[in-house]
């Protein structure tokens, strides 16, 4: 379920154990003062082994990197505040100051290699294109290393273009370009249909650029959300060719669109010498790792680590509000979920998180309150909106709460939840038309949800025995049938109706 993981987006590592070697202390500053941190030697070997051991994972995609000639381009500057990086805050900054989103001024790429790339990757899909999760979406997409005509292109693209100009924008970071290695990269087709939206989210890596590949006439709506631009966040568009350079720990989310098709090229990159290990990242992808291993005390520890590395960075507080859940301490999960909130005010899921925790300990209507803040902030999260549609529910307030559910599923039509409590709603109504169809969209989306199949087998059922009793046979029939073929293969006593029902009908056939 969405609290149970890591809102930090991660590819996961897998640790080797090595000999260690002496390392000198390493000193994190915190934020605004003069203190500094001091992570354990072994802590740095070990962040120093999942680093290198993801750049030897990633190499075996064999995407470029090596010598690149410099280039020099214009960029546009968003300003995303006071806003902390989870790792080389002080150094981007060095760059760039807080106008840490840069968009090139004029396209990078030429048209004519936008259209080559777009169109080596329809034909190599042939109208029939893979989809990608991001978070609780899917889009219509792939990874550029299994598309080898589109990988072929973009090499050269890394080499002559995307490499030196990421050099070039935060040199306090990549001291030398051939340092540069693609974590992952994508290419996303974004329909109306295919490819809605995505969570809001941070990329598991160090720096991040999207390529615009299409037309923007071509489409509508669209657009990278970053929620720390501005006072209320904003979405920033491109044209043709432009290309978006950043550091991946912003958090960020691919805005849907209502028309035409959007195409981008997304890449993830990490700089490949010792130097360019993030450890509080590392921390945060070790923790995650021993907390799915069942390893809890150590996900704490190395959360808790993570926290120390950099304090004012609100996903570490998520990571360890998560890790005292599954300790059982709700208490302190729900101080460290609003420690979340208090580090980046904007932040939605923290604050849906603090409703959660509210939730879970019976105080609906604190919970309530976190859940409204959450939706102002993203009104994208269909959790949310689900979440007050049952707290009403347990009001009463039977209107208030089948429009919660409608927002959720305007947001978030794949929600099964929001789908199977609309049609409890209509169901206590006694509307079992609209009850029937909202459980069986719920079981389109998610063909084991265990309350829309025991609420649709059981309203089947009985709309078979008032048809049974009305002497509609054939009704009965049918709707036993819907149970027997599909929501519950072989249940006996349905199958017992049935077969009743059936003999029945038979003799009056016969007669």
């Amino acid at each position: 379920m969405r609290f149970e993981a890591t809102l930090f987006l991660i590819i996961a590592t897998f640790v080797s154990v090595v000999e260690p070697h002496k390392l000198p202390k390493l000193l994190f500053g915190i934020r605004g003062g003069e203190a500094v941190y001091t992570l354990p030697d072994n802590e740095i070997e070990l962040n120093l082994v999942a680093h290198k051991e993801e750049i030897n994972v990633n190499s075996l995609d064999d995407y470029f990197h090596g010598s690149c000639p410099s280039l020099d381009i214009n960029t546009k500057g968003y300003n995303v505040g006071s806003y902390v990086l989870p790792d080389f805050n002080i150094e981007f900054r060095a760059s760039k100051g807080d106008e840490l989103v840069q968009v090139t001024s004029e396209p990078l790429l030429a048209p004519a290699e936008c259209e080559r790339i777009i169109s080596l990757a329809e034909e190599h899909f042939k109208g029939n294109w893979t989809k990608l999760p991001s978070g609780r979406f899917e889009i219509a997409g792939s990874w550029v290393k299994d598309i080898p005509p589109v990988k072929e292109y973009f090499n050269d693209l890394l080499q002559k273009k995307l490499f030196p100009a990421l050099a070039g924008l935060f040199p306090e970071v990549v001291k030398d370009a051939s340092d540069l290695r693609i974590q992952s990269a994508y290419i996303f087709k974004y329909t109306p249909e295919t490819g809605e939206k995505t969570d809001m989210h941070m990329d598991s890596s160090l720096l991040s650029f999207t390529i615009l590949l299409n037309d923007p006439l071509e489409f509508e709506g669209g657009g990278t959300f970053y929620e720390s631009i501005d006072e209320h966040g904003e979405i920033v568009t491109m044209e043709k060719g432009m290309v978006c350079f950043r550091p991946a720990g912003l958090r960020h989310r691919g805005q849907p669109i209502t028309c035409g098709e959007r195409y981008v090229i997304g890449g993830f990159v990490t700089v490949a010498s010792e130097s360019g290990c993030e450890h509080t990242r590392q921390l945060l992808t070790r923790g995650t790792k021993a907390l799915a291993e069942g390893n809890t005390g150590r996900a704490k520890d190395l959360f808790e680590m993570a926290k120390n590395c950099c304090p004012d960075f609100s996903e570490t507080y998520m990571s360890y509000a998560h890790c005292l859940r599954k300790f059982g301490d709700l208490e302190g999960a729900q101080q460290s979920y609003k420690a979340a909130f208090e580090a980046n005010p904007r932040n939605a899921d923290s604050a849906f998180m603090v409703g959660v925790m509210y939730g879970e300990r019976g105080n609906d209507e604190d919970a309530m309150i976190w859940y409204k803040l959450a939706t102002k902030l993203n009104e994208f999260d269909g959790d949310a909106w689900y979440r007050q549609g049952l707290v009403y529910s347990r009001r009463g307030m039977t209107m208030e709460e089948r429009e919660m559910y409608q927002k959720a599923i305007d947001v978030q039509p794949n929600h099964a939840d929001a789908h199977c409590n609309m049609g409890c709603s209509f169901g206590e109504a006694g509307d079992v038309v609209n009850e029937i169809k909202y459980y069986e969209k719920a079981l389109q989306i998610e063909p084991e949800n265990a309350d829309a199949l025991n609420n649709a087998k059981a309203c089947y059922y009985y709309r078979g025995v008032d048809a049974y009793q009305a002497g509609d046979l054939d009704g009965a029939l049918k709707n036993f049938d819907r149970i027997l073929n599909g929501i519950a293969p072989g249940e006996p006593s349905v199958l017992a109706a049935y077969n009743a029902v059936l003999k029945e009908k038979l003799e009056k056939e016969s007669q």
